[in-house]
């Protein structure tokens, strides 16, 4: 620029600037959840030997076109599937490229083969987008939902009940594999008394949280309850002494066989509780608290 000022009339200046390159996004989601970067998704529980399939959608929020580079010929990849649990049943076409704005879809199935087995592995998709390597992992469990009376259960028990349906949260009951001996309280102490035991199926659980929390108040340990309420078999710990009848529906399947008396969660009195003999003439017995009998313990699922 030249002017008539009296520096020589010639003022000068630089500029610079940066070019911008349109470019790709990926995003992937599941329904309306997006799924970000190295997080995970989980597959949830499926009985072995079936399958569940869930559909994944690749969106491109980028201002150019997007395109998958195949690995394997494929433009979703599964890495780390020891096990091949997890499998692509649908991918995205070969020749597909994805505008600005536009989604395609691909679909993953979880097939486990294992009861009580959890599964993991990782989801892979290479494209032109500014992160050329887009990767999730995934996970699930192989367990069984369905039982039928005499079969092991999940505890390792023998499930001696099914409800038919799933009503507050369980519908199989199922003793434990031990037997243990113990008395159920102090037959001498007024101040013994629970209060509030049933005696229906499906009421064991909340009479052992009753029984054990006044005895471990009264600083008693070794109760039969508590002996129930302290198992931990399978990862499971949720055992309990099971109520009056369900001890009745343990002795009906056969489960008790002919070993002696157990002790019931249902409480008689202040110094007595209903207990089952299994031996002879199968009968209920309002025996003292504190006689040494049998313990089995059961659990709800």
């Amino acid at each position: 620029m030249h002017t008539n000022s009296r520096d020589n009339g010639v003022f000068s200046f630089t500029i610079t600037g940066t070019g911008f390159e349109r470019q790709p996004q990926i995003t992937v989601s599941h329904e309306e959840t997006a799924i970000p970067i190295f997080s995970e998704f989980d597959f949830g529980t499926v009985d072995p030997g079936k399958t569940r399939d869930i559909t994944f959608t690749i969106g491109n929020t980028g201002e150019a076109n997007m395109t998958f580079v195949n690995v394997d010929g494929n433009r979703v990849n599964i890495l780390d599937n020891a096990d091949d649990a997890f499998s692509v049943i649908q991918q995205p076409s070969a020749a597909q490229v994805v505008a600005p704005g536009n989604t395609v879809t691909f679909v993953l199935r979880f097939n486990p083969s294992a009861d009580g087995q959890n599964y993991f592995a990782n989801v892979e998709i290479r494209t032109n987008s500014e992160a050329p390597v887009f990767s999730f992992f995934i996970r699930g469990r192989g367990e069984r939902s369905t039982f039928q009376v005499g079969d092991i259960g999940l505890g390792g028990g023998i499930v001696f009940f099914d409800a038919g349906a799933v009503v507050d949260g369980w519908r199989f009951l199922e003793a434990a594999p031990i037997t243990q001996n113990a008395a159920w309280g102090t037959s001498t102490v007024a101040s013994n008394f629970v209060g509030g035991t049933g005696f229906s199926i499906g009421s064991g659980r909340q009479n052992t949280q009753r029984i054990v929390a006044l005895l471990n108040a009264r600083g008693e340990t070794g109760r039969a309850a508590q002996l129930a309420a302290d198992l931990d078999i399978n990862g499971f710990d949720d055992w309990f002494l099971p109520s009056r009848d369900e001890l009745t529906q343990m002795m009906l399947s056969g489960v008790l066989g002919m070993a002696g008396q157990y002790w019931s969660s249902s409480e008689f009195d202040a110094w007595a509780a209903w207990s089952r003999r299994t031996v002879g003439t199968p009968i209920f017995s309002d025996l003292g608290k504190g006689n040494v009998l049998r313990v089995r313990a059961i659990r709800a699922f």
